[in-house]
């Protein structure tokens, strides 16, 4: 393009002429456009980072020029700016008042500065707007010297700076909670430069290490070496108290030398540590022994890990070290105690079943002896005393099974069966348990089960009817003479697939105190002292049937009236039977025609008891052949292999703990016989404990009667298998 000061301008033609003058004007335009924009990027930029220009005339001591953004940053108008900021004086109408002598300080600095170009200068302060907002500003000064070297023009750079100093503001808050809490944490902290380690690792894996634990266990000398390189960069008090170390430089005397300290088991720990600290979690937790300075040992757990950002140089590694001597101590006593624990639970458990077994052997005669002497002829006046025995033996044996219940509940072993059962059964049963106590003072059982109750329930019969028995008891217990007792069973949800049942206990008896109240689900407490002296009880019925109910979905409560009665109600939760499993379960509640079937079915068979107490014999001896039975005895498990050698039998009955050969063992050689591997084989034994019915099972035997023996049971089992082994 010819430029306008180019003599051939004026050998151009008239078109040409004119094209220039065009081209020259298209020129113009882009670069006025150019520098509106470069004026609107400069705008734009200004605002956004909140900076503003000014240009200061020194002679005349006046503003020249101010920006926009400089009266923004002042919170004021431009036009009020330039009426208010007239002389460098009058700026300080803007600062702070704690700020005056900063800024005169800084005000000047260019002018007195031996820069050639007069220099800059950046310093911070406060200004306060109109409104009363204090902001922080930061202020670039720039001065221009003339030729004879005086500065007659100054300029500069204003920036609001408010939001970045409340930032550090609060990042020292945070550093000085930081250095406050690393100063004052219970657990110590140290870290360590860690970067000659970190080479060596990078040049073994440049050589195509790749297993770096088990490369520094094979070259211990090499590891210490590395570990010889490893600086101290700081610890806490807490780390120095651990220690017992005066100071760092204590720490680090002690810390100089490896050879004072190094043996295997730090050998170990640091082989794992630096390859857990080189791998992807850069993380590493470790337990050792360590000494304090004045030689005393401890136990320490470490926690180590690279310092964020550190992760290519290593030069920071940091360390939580705990001194766990004290915590060591007492997992090592809680180990022990809890050790101690299972060993007394052990032993009480093989006590109450040996007590089990005990007391219901001679229970078993009791009761069954009792029972046979109400059936033969005697006087009333000595029945009158044979019952008695006999009802103080079956209270004696509920107090068992209730402190047998609670020690299962304590250990939390109670279990609960899920078969299908006909609630009428079950509640027939628990009524022909607990007739024979409300007959004595003439008190009604009254049953109400709603007609929309479903009778055929899936769930444990054997705890309802327990929970059940021990209330309807009570009932009759606490009731008044000639006042009934009622029991309503009401349907309260249902689905397709659940139940849940309500049921209620009412009585017309002595009631129970608000204040008797608090303690009526204690273990072995009942309303008061005098109520345990006059009607008898563990106090632990509640305090079982509570338990069973929660295990059925439910809860229990009560009201009660002295002198009026109380009432106890509670929801069970039952599964509705399922159609592939309809064998219908009901222990103990065979009505007495069932029984008299069985009976009857029974007789003429031979039955091999095998039993080593001779009073258990005569008992089960005169029970079975009263009713037509032949029955053989045998006093071990191997007098009855000898027997069942010569001698064929329908079904045996064994008990399990005896001499010479238990009943386990002598079912297992049974069973070995192909001759005799249906023969049925009924455990009838004292051990009646959590377990022991699946041991039973488990070795051979068909089925399980618990003694004392209820003679429907036995005769109602005994022909169970009896047709079934037709």
């Amino acid at each position: 393009m010819i430029q306008p000061s180019d003599p051939n301008l004026l050998k151009l033609s008239k078109p040409e002429l004119i094209d220039e003058i065009e081209s020259l004007r298209a020129e113009l335009a882009g670069t006025k456009v150019e520098a509106n924009f470069q004026q609107y990027l400069h705008k734009t930029l200004s605002t956004a980072i909140k900076i503003g220009y000014w240009e200061w005339d020194v002679l005349n001591d006046r503003p020249v020029y101010l920006s926009e953004e400089v009266a923004e940053i002042m919170g004021r108008g431009l036009e009020s700016m330039f009426e208010q900021y007239r002389s460098e004086e009058d700026y300080f109408k803007f600062v702070h008042p704690d700020d005056h002598i900063h800024v005169r300080k800084n005000l000047n600095v260019v002018l007195d500065s031996d820069h050639p170009l007069g220099g800059a200068h950046v310093y911070d302060y406060r200004i306060i707007r109109p409104d009363g907002e204090i902001r922080f500003v930061r202020e670039l000064e720039y001065g221009k010297r003339e030729e004879d070297g005086v500065v007659i023009r100054t300029y500069g750079a204003i920036q609001d700076i408010t939001d970045h100093q409340e930032s550090m503001a609060l990042l020292e808050q945070s550093e000085q909670r930081f250095s406050s809490l690393f100063s004052r944490l219970p657990l110590g902290v140290l870290e360590q430069d860690w970067s000659k380690i970190k080479k060596g690792i990078d040049k073994l894996r440049s050589e195509g290490v790749e297993d770096l634990k088990s490369y520094f266990e094979n070259n211990p000398a090499m590891l210490q070496e590395m570990v010889g390189t490893i600086s101290i960069v700081s610890a806490n008090e807490a780390l120095l108290k651990i220690y017992g170390a005066k100071s760092v430089d204590e720490l680090i005397e002690g810390e100089e030398n490896s050879r004072d300290w190094w043996d295997e088991n730090w050998a170990k720990l640091y082989a794992s540590e630096i390859a857990e600290l080189a791998s992807p979690e850069r993380i590493h937790f470790g337990e050792l022994k360590e000494t304090r300075m004045d030689g005393t040992e401890f136990e320490t757990r470490l926690i180590t890990s690279v310092t964020k950002g550190d992760e290519y140089t290593w030069k920071r590694i940091s360390t939580i070290v705990e001194d766990v001597t004290e915590r060591k101590k007492y997992e090592t006593d809680l180990l022990e105690a809890k050790t101690e624990a299972e060993k007394a639970n052990r032993a009480k458990t093989a006590f109450l079943s040996s007590m089990s077994h005990e007391i219901r052997t001679p229970m078993n005669a009791i009761i069954g002896m009792s029972q046979l002497a109400l059936e033969s002829g005697l006087n009333e006046k000595q029945k009158n005393y044979i019952s008695k025995v006999n009802s103080s033996a079956k209270s004696l044996l509920g107090i068992i099974n209730d402190i047998l219940d609670f020690s299962k509940i304590e250990a939390e072993k109670l279990e609960m069966e899920t078969v299908n059962f006909r609630l009428k059964d079950t509640i027939k049963n628990m009524v022909n348990l607990v007739k024979y106590k409300a007959d004595e003072k003439a008190v009604k059982i009254n049953i109400d089960i709603e007609s929309n109750v479903p009778n055929l329930l899936s769930g444990d019969p054997l705890r309802l009817g327990q929970v059940l028995i021990n209330l309807v008891n009570n009932a009759i217990k606490f009731s008044y003479p000639d006042k009934p007792v009622a029991l309503l069973v009401a349907l309260k949800e249902e689905t397709d697939n659940e139940v849940v049942l309500n049921f209620t206990v009412r009585d017309q008896g002595i009631g129970i105190s608000p204040e008797q109240m608090k303690s009526l689900f204690r273990p072995f407490s009942q309303a008061d002292s005098s109520t345990t002296r006059q009607y008898g009880g563990t106090g632990l019925g509640l305090v079982i049937s509570r338990n069973i109910i929660q295990m059925m979905g439910g809860d229990i409560s009560v009201e009660s009236e002295v002198d009026i009665g109380s009432v106890f109600s509670f929801n069970a939760r039952f599964a509705r039977p399922s159609q592939d499993k309809l064998e219908i379960i009901t222990p103990d509640s065979n009505t007495t025609e069932d029984v008299d079937k069985s009976m009857e079915r029974l007789r003429g068979i031979s039955v091999l008891l095998v039993e080593d107490n001779e009073i258990n014999q005569e008992l089960v001896v005169e029970l079975l052949s009263s009713n037509g039975i032949m029955v053989e005895t045998a006093s071990n498990g191997q007098e009855a292999l000898d027997i069942l050698r010569t001698s064929k039998f329908d079904l045996v009955l064994m008990d399990c703990q005896m001499p010479v050969m238990d009943g386990y063992e002598a079912t297992r050689q049974i069973r070995l016989q192909k001759d005799l591997n249906d023969l049925p084989i009924i455990a009838m034994t004292a051990n009646a404990m959590k377990g022991d019915r699946e041991k039973a099972l488990s070795t051979g035997m068909n089925d399980y009667i618990a003694k004392p023996i209820n003679p429907d049971t036995v005769f109602f089992t005994m022909d169970r298998w009896i047709k079934q082994a037709v």
